[in-house]
Parts: structure tokens; C-alpha cells; sequence
């Protein structure tokens, strides 16, 4: 039987999945789910079990073990990736006293405008990302609304910090957070790994709520005897402290040196691209700044929130007869418009696509929203369809132009894609075009699994180089989106464009948002 095996578990906002990953190829042998509830008992709330990601990571476990047909001995330890920008808090026993604070929920509204204007331009400079809807306002928002409940000898946790925890045994006094996480909290010095005491003591949030930093590869301990029971794992397995999903993710798809980047073409639309060294964006906000999964690996990130859902609002909206006509043919709408702006040429003849229906999240402008510049009397269904598809890429390009500003030194040397609009070739070349980078493929679906299978096996020392392992990993479909030159050279100007639109639109959504 070959091996050893790792098993890395990735806790999402919808379920888990768990994978059994050969350490010596980095096949994903076999992969377990299950799914998890989200509770929204008020507008802006988003709320979770913290035990249910505790069950649903048994589960999957169990499920890819079963799948699997290896022996428990086989796997030689497991890590556990997941969501990022919320948090829950337990008590000295490791037991819930909330609920989990989802990244989903905004109640926390008020306290992210409280830091940006108490400490913004710091929490950047610091962190590596500019106040939002995560660890830092949330923290706010408890002390505010509910401080009874974070007394003494309560800590805040991840949802995989929680799972590893009750993994292995921990007490509330060995509550972690891994170094992945650490641009979301606002309260920490991201390249000194400690917290800052004085911004703590500043917003009156009690020192006792942070929880001890780690490094991802660290190890938490083994199976206690009932966690085994629930995984269907021997008991004392090692469990490595693990990592965000995003990091996971980047790691899964072989991001191990700078110039390598990822494109998420799923719900939310992410480019990310590895970087030498912590750089936050203090000119222009627009990137987040994050700590790898391994040593030495950071990351600049920035996304469009919403935009695989920009896509589906644009066919359900005026694709009905292509949606209609797709399910008669047993075919595909999504790939029905998108052939009909293949035949139209680069720039959409004027038409310009901001994909900022929700709000823009790099950087933070909540009032920006979408738009169509442009129109003219010959514009059909499909040029509308193009400046979608064109509208992504070049907010992608605006986040290449701040990269190329933050780190001169830095260019992107390809980008790797993964989700459900990777699928669409014509896309990825719109993106190849755009950005003058190749474009490829991921093969690998379940990128947080496999990173946080190469975490587990660099906790116990499975190979000498777990990055060269993960780039090794990390597998690419055949062929790739080379950039044409002469659409690219159209491409920049009508980008150059799309940047001066947004600055015409910034002040103009802003005063019809004042004047609510």
C-alpha cells in the first residue's frame, strides 16, 4: 500500500469536505462532505453552530476514510484549513459561549468605521489589510453589545482553530490563532506576530480575549480517544495547528514563490499573487496583505465581492430565452451568452462594465456600485455580455496596476484558474488579454484540502521541502490562454479608460449615498 497519507479538511461557509492526499504524488485519493447550516436570526446576522464544524469535519473525515479503503495507521497526520473573517468564542473548557460570527454578517458596521477613523492608516500598516467586516470590528461589536459573555478566561478562535482544538484536547488557555489569519484582526503586528497591546488598551478591548499565535506547521497535539472515535482514525494521530482556507487554497494550487498567481472565478472573483515579503498597501488600499501557509510565502489579494453572482444576475436578467432554450437542449446558458461575445470585438465597441453591484470591497467603497457606460443604439444583448466578461478583467488590472506599484520588482509570470468561470476559455483569454499573462487552468478542484494536507505533512516532516512537494502538487490542465499582443495593446487603453471611470463614478455614487 503506498503512502503515507494526510488528510486535510477545508471548513467552508455552506459545509466541510475532507480529502485523503497520497504524500507521495499529492493524489487526492478520495474526498468526504458534509453540510453546515448558516442561521440568520436578524437582518445582517449570519451566524453558525461552532459544533457543528466540529461534527460535519468528523463526518467528512470518516467519509473520505471510508472511500479511501486505507488503514488509519496509514495517515500520518492531519490539518485543518478554513473560513477566515469570522470568529466564535469558547471558554477555559473549550466549550461554546457564542455562536460562530460568520464573515457574512455585517452588524458589525459601525465598529469597522470606529477603527478606520481611530486607527485605519495603522491597522493597515500593521495587519496588512484596511478595517472591515471581520475579527477587529467584530470584537468591537461583542464589548459593546454583549460583555458579559466574554469574561474572564474567554478567547476568541477560527472555526479551524475550534475544530483542532477539541481534536486534540486543548483548554481554553491553549486557545491559537494561526499566522494566516492575522490580517483579518485588525489588533495585530503581522510580521512581529504579537498583538498590539496599546491599540488593545486604546479600544478597551481586554487583552484576555486574544488567543496565543502560532505558525500554521506547528503541531497541536494527537487524536484524544473520542475524536478518533468520530474521525475513524487511531488514536494520538498528529493534528498540525493548519491554516486559513485562502492560504490553504494559494498553497493547494503550488503558489510557492512570488510572480505566481491565482485566479477564484466563483461567487466572489479573487486574484491573488504571491509575494517575497509582507507589503501592505498603504498608498492605495486596494490589496490585503497575508501571511502563506509555509515559511517565507505572502501574498497580495483583492476581489471583486459577488462576481461569479454578477454573471448569473446578467443571464437570469436578460438571458431568459438563452436559459430557456439551454435547458430545452439539455446545454449550458452561461456558455450560450458567452458565445454570442465572441463575436464581438475587444472593447465591447465603447461599452464599459463596472462589476461593483454589491458595493467595492479593494478598496473598501461601499457606496460604488455597478454600471454600464456608454450605450449606443448598435449595442446588442452580446456586446453587454462582452463588457461583463471585460468589466472583471479589468478590475483585475487595476489590481495588477497597485501590485505593480506597491512592489515595481514584482511582475505576474502566470495566472493559475480555479471555480466555475475558469471553465469558459473565452474568459480566460479576455483575462489573458487584459493582464498580458498566461492564463492556465488548475486540474485540482479542492485546493484548501490539498494545502492543508502539504500543512499536515510539513508538521511532521513528511518530506524536507513541503513547497517544492506542493509545487510539485499543484496540477495544471493541458494548454494555456496565451496574451495577443494586439488585443492586449486595445486592451490597455480601454483599461486606462475603465480607471478613469471609476474615479468619475466614486464622488457621484458618494453624494447619492449621503443623501439617503
Amino acid at each position: 500500500m503506498p503512502g503515507p497519507y494526510l488528510i486535510g479538511v477545508d471548513i467552508g461557509t455552506s459545509g466541510t469536505r475532507a480529502g485523503v492526499v497520497d504524500a507521495a504524488d499529492g493524489r487526492l485519493v478520495a474526498v468526504g462532505a458534509a453540510a453546515t447550516t448558516l442561521i440568520q436570526p436578524r437582518p445582517d446576522w449570519v451566524e453558525q453552530e461552532m459544533e457543528e464544524f466540529y461534527t460535519s469535519a468528523c463526518h467528512a473525515i470518516r467519509q473520505a476514510m471510508e472511500q479511501a479503503r486505507i488503514a488509519p495507521g496509514a495517515v500520518a497526520a492531519v490539518a485543518i484549513a478554513g473560513q477566515m473573517a469570522g470568529l466564535g468564542f469558547i471558554d477555559e473548557d473549550w466549550r461554546p459561549v457564542t455562536r460562530y460570527d460568520s464573515w457574512l454578517d455585517t452588524r458589525c458596521a459601525p465598529q469597522v468605521q470606529q477603527l478606520a477613523e481611530h486607527a485605519g492608516p495603522r491597522v493597515l500598516r500593521q495587519a496588512g489589510a484596511a478595517p472591515t467586516n471581520a475579527h477587529g470590528a467584530k470584537l468591537l461589536w461583542w464589548m459593546k453589545q454583549a460583555p458579559q459573555q466574554l469574561g474572564p478566561g474567554v478567547r476568541f478562535v477560527m472555526p479551524g482553530g475550534y475544530v483542532t482544538g477539541k481534536l486534540t484536547g486543548l483548554t481554553g488557555d491553549q486557545a491559537y490563532v494561526d499566522a494566516t489569519y492575522l490580517h483579518f484582526t485588525a489588533f495585530a503586528d503581522n510580521q512581529a506576530l504579537r498583538w498590539d497591546e496599546a491599540l488593545q488598551q486604546e479600544l478597551r478591548v481586554p487583552s484576555h480575549l486574544f488567543p496565543r499565535i502560532v505558525q500554521p506547521w506547528e503541531m497541536a497535539g494527537g487524536l484524544t480517544p473520542e475524536a478518533a472515535r468520530d474521525c475513524g482514525l487511531l488514536v494520538g494521530t498528529p493534528v498540525a495547528m493548519g491554516a486559513g482556507d485562502t492560504a490553504a487554497s494559494l498553497l493547494g494550487a503550488g503558489v510557492t514563490r512570488p510572480g505566481v498567481a491565482v485566479d477564484v472565478a466563483g461567487t466572489a472573483a479573487v486574484l491573488a499573487v504571491g509575494t517575497d515579503r509582507f507589503r501592505p498597501d498603504t498608498a492605495a488600499g486596494t490589496l490585503l496583505a497575508g501571511r502563506g501557509a509555509l515559511p517565507d510565502l505572502w501574498y497580495s489579494l483583492a476581489y471583486v465581492a459577488g462576481g461569479g453572482l454578477t454573471l448569473r444576475w446578467f443571464r437570469d436578467q436578460f438571458g431568459a430565452d438563452t436559459v430557456q432554450a439551454a435547458e430545452a437542449a439539455g446545454g449550458d446558458a452561461y456558455e450560450r451568452l458567452i458565445a454570442e461575445a465572441t463575436g464581438v470585438e475587444p472593447g465591447a465597441a465603447g461599452l464599459l462594465f463596472v462589476p461593483h453591484l454589491g458595493g467595492r470591497i479593494c478598496p473598501p467603497e461601499p457606496a460604488l456600485r455597478g454600471a454600464w457606460v456608454g450605450a449606443a443604439w448598435g449595442h446588442t444583448r452580446a456586446h453587454f455580455a462582452r463588457a461583463v466578461l471585460e468589466g472583471m478583467a479589468y478590475e483585475y488590472d487595476v489590481y495588477q496596476g497597485a501590485l505593480h506599484a506597491l512592489a515595481p520588482d514584482l511582475q505576474i509570470e502566470e495566472i493559475r484558474g480555479t471555480g466555475g468561470g475558469a471553465r469558459s476559455a473565452v474568459w480566460n483569454q479576455i483575462k489573458a488579454d487584459v493582464l498580458g499573462v498566461p492564463y492556465v487552468r488548475l486540474a485540482q478542484a479542492e485546493l484548501a484540502v490539498v494545502g492543508a494536507a502539504v500543512v499536515a505533512g510539513a508538521a511532521v516532516r513528511v518530506w524536507d521541502d513541503p513547497a517544492a512537494a506542493a509545487a510539485r502538487f499543484a496540477r495544471l490542465l493541458p494548454g494555456s490562454c496565451q496574451p495577443d499582443p494586439a488585443r492586449h495593446s486595445v486592451y490597455q487603453r480601454v483599461s486606462a479608460r475603465y480607471g478613469q471611470l471609476l474615479e468619475t463614478l466614486r464622488p457621484f455614487f458618494a453624494a447619492g449615498n449621503a443623501s439617503k
